[in-house]
Formats: structure tokens, C-alpha cells, sequence
């Protein structure tokens, strides 16, 4: 029709043109419809692909954000970590120079010491690895004791006290010890540790402290017994002296007075013998009669 015109009958065509012109007609309906529904799915296609990209871009927006947030908290705990390492070798700068430390494994065998517990050792450090924890236990210490503090800290407890160990040179030095079990996250034993103090020269200071004690002791007893002899000769004397019928009623009283302030005497020196039992842990309790209104009136006198 755009060829010949409007008003152009195709019916004037031959049947074989007729049926040419409607399969092609019917073939540009289908197309059309066709092109409608890729248009229409384009379209469609298009709002989700827009709203897909939307998505995306958002989503990629709250990563950026969230990785910049954990690259900010990362930075923070790298420099909590590099602050706690920092302050963590100090703190082991300080025990190794104040302190005796060593490690030991499962089957008690060392596998690490600090240079001053080499030193007191005796020892270089590569001669101690290897050995047993307890190699150097003086036989001065209790029975058992190595057994016993094994027990404490597999049970995951802490042993504290006094050790005694023999260095390579046969000294014996006093340590001060806290031994206790190193832990994992699941709470199981991983290693033990043993941190010592040198306390040699105050343990024998203590040492020679109560030796003088107990020489003061003793001589406080040997005096007190000293002296209570010639004190019990006098006062035995005076109590004879007052049977003496030719005695004025003064000399009587005078002797009375004599034979209270010895009894007195006597009183403060067993006083002395009860603070030296005290001392040396020999207290006995003695349960004695007494005159009360005796006593009041010495003590007046």
C-alpha cells in the first residue's frame, strides 16, 4: 500500500502474491510482538539491573565503611600490642636483673635459665638444659620436697618457700622460690615456671639472730638459777632467825621483812626462768595455793 497507494486492492493480486504479502504480514505481527517483549523485558531488566547496581554500590559503600572502621580498630590493637610488648620486656629486663628464673617442661626437664641463676649456678647456661629441675636440691632440704612441689603445681596451684640449693662449687645458697604451672587458653599445662630470690645472707642473719637469741636465753636461765641459790641460803637464815626467841619484836618484824623481800626476789627471778621457757617453747602451767592477804600486805610494805 505504501508502494501503490492506499486504496490499492490486493485482492487484484494473484492468490500466490495474496499469500506471500499475509505470511509476510503475519511474520512483521510476530516480530513486532516480539520486539514489544524484548523492549518490555529490556526495560524490566533494566530497573533491576539499576537496582542490582544500587544494591551493589551500597553494599560496597558499608564495606568500605566496615573496613575502615576494623583497619582503624587493627591500627589501635597493633599499638596496644607494641605498648604491652614494650612494657612486657621491661618487666622481664627487671626479673632478670633482680631475679633467679628458670623453666621446666612436662617431665620436669629445664629448658631455659636467666644469666643470674647460671651465675649462681655455677653452671653455663647449655650445661643445664636438659637436666632435671631439681638437680641442684641441696640434701639439706626436707625428704620428698621435690615430689611435693611436682604434686602442687600439676594440681595447677602455686608452691611457695625456702630452698636450699648446692652450686656447682658445693655452696649452698638459701632461695626464697615460687614455682607455679604456665597455662594455654584451654586452661591444660603447657610449661612451669620457677622465679627464686636470694635470701642467703638474710636467712643466715636470721640464723645467727636466733642462735644469740638462745644464748641470751640460756644465760638468762643459768644466772636466774645463779642466783637463786645464795637467795634461798639467805632467806632460809632469816626464817630460822625468826624462831629466835631473844629477838626484839623490831628485829622479829625487820626479819619478816627480809624473808618477804627475798621471797619477792625469788618471785621476779622464777619470773625470768618463765619468760626464758616461754622463749625456748618449755611453758608449764603449775597451779599453787597462796595467801592473798599475805601478798597484799608484802607488796604494801
Amino acid at each position: 500500500k505504501c508502494q501503490f497507494g492506499k486504496d490499492f486492492d490486493t485482492g487484484s493480486l494473484e492468490p500466490n502474491i495474496q499469500a506471500l504479502l499475509v505470511s509476510v504480514g503475519e511474520t512483521f505481527e510476530e516480530l513486532e510482538k516480539e520486539k514489544r517483549f524484548l523492549e518490555n523485558t529490556l526495560n524490566i531488566n533494566s530497573d533491576e539491573l539499576y537496582e542490582a547496581n544500587r544494591k551493589i554500590i551500597q553494599k560496597n559503600e558499608d564495606l568500605n565503611n566496615l573496613l575502615e572502621e576494623n583497619s582503624k580498630l587493627l591500627e589501635n590493637r597493633i599499638e596496644e600490642n607494641l605498648e604491652i610488648g614494650t612494657q612486657l620486656k621491661q618487666y622481664k629486663q627487671a626479673m632478670d636483673s633482680a631475679l633467679l628464673v628458670n623453666t621446666f617442661d612436662l617431665e620436669g626437664t629445664l629448658t631455659f635459665v636467666n644469666d643470674n641463676f647460671s651465675q649462681l649456678s655455677g653452671f653455663n647456661t647449655h650445661e643445664m638444659i636438659g637436666e632435671k629441675y631439681d638437680f641442684m636440691y641441696s640434701e639439706n632440704n626436707p625428704d620428698a620436697l621435690s615430689e611435693q612441689i611436682l604434686q602442687t603445681v600439676q594440681n595447677k596451684e602455686i608452691w611457695n618457700g625456702l630452698l636450699k640449693y648446692t652450686s656447682r662449687y658445693l655452696h649452698v645458697y638459701d632461695l626464697n622460690a615460687t614455682i607455679f604451672p604456665i597455662l594455654n587458653v584451654q586452661n591444660e599445662i603447657v610449661e612451669y615456671m620457677s622465679i627464686f630470690q636470694d635470701v642467703t645472707e638474710i636467712e643466715n642473719s636470721r640464723q645467727k639472730a636466733l642462735e644469740l637469741d638462745r644464748s641470751k636465753s640460756l644465760f638468762i636461765a643459768n644466772m636466774s638459777h645463779e642466783l637463786r641459790t645464795p637467795l634461798n641460803a639467805i632467806i632460809g637464815f632469816s626464817e630460822l632467825m625468826t624462831r629466835d626467841q631473844s629477838l626484839s619484836l623490831k628485829q622479829q618484824r625487820n626479819l619478816s621483812t627480809i624473808v618477804r623481800s627475798g621471797e619477792h626476789l625469788l618471785s621476779l627471778i622464777n619470773d625470768v626462768l618463765e619468760f626464758s621457757k616461754i622463749e625456748a617453747g618449755r611453758v608449764e602451767l603449775k597451779f599453787e595455793n597462796f595467801d592473798l592477804h599475805h601478798l597484799l600486805i608484802g607488796l604494801n610494805e
